[in-house]
């Protein structure tokens, strides 16, 4: 896929990502869980850019913790995932399906939470919160485009 298919794709991602949050907000979801690291940071951005206060109005936690959440601001909260047991577990069992062995388990693998500074208690709402309060114009004029493409952009 060539440099022009790929912004076109991530423009597609990134306004379901925009349209799911906006949607979210309008139901009155008080918490993200952002499946990766890169969903986080651009609903994060997104959310930010169309007047959510992070962790005030919304929390949001991704989920990975590779390089980039701790850099954020604020720094997102993350689960922590073990790529290197998942990796040796996937090894294990694929040696073990060639050698004709297929006696299967369910494997768990502990991950850890990273508490940084996108979560807190919901908060009762102001009496005179409103879901308008969002700028949805904002989050319009954003429709179609990615971060990554947008001049002056800042995650």
């Amino acid at each position: 896929m060539g440099l022009a298919g790929r912004l076109q794709m991530n423009a597609m991602v990134s306004s379901s990502i925009l349209d799911s949050l906006m949607q979210m907000l309008r139901s009155g979801v008080t918490a993200i869980l952002a499946a990766g690291e890169r969903i986080g940071i651009v609903a994060q951005h997104y959310l930010t850019t169309c007047g959510c206060r992070i962790p005030e109005d919304v929390s949001i936690i991704g989920f990975e913790d590779r390089y980039i959440s701790q850099y954020l601001n604020p720094p997102q909260t993350c689960v922590e995932q073990r790529m290197d047991a998942m990796a040796m577990n996937a090894i294990d069992i694929l040696e073990k399906q060639l050698q004709g062995k297929h006696d299967l388990k369910d494997i768990s693998i502990p991950c850890n939470l990273i508490i940084r500074d996108t979560v807190a208690p919901p908060k009762q709402r102001d009496p005179g919160y409103s879901k308008s309060s969002i700028r949805h114009s904002s989050c319009q004029s954003m429709r179609g485009t990615s971060p990554s493409n947008r001049s002056g952009s800042q995650t």
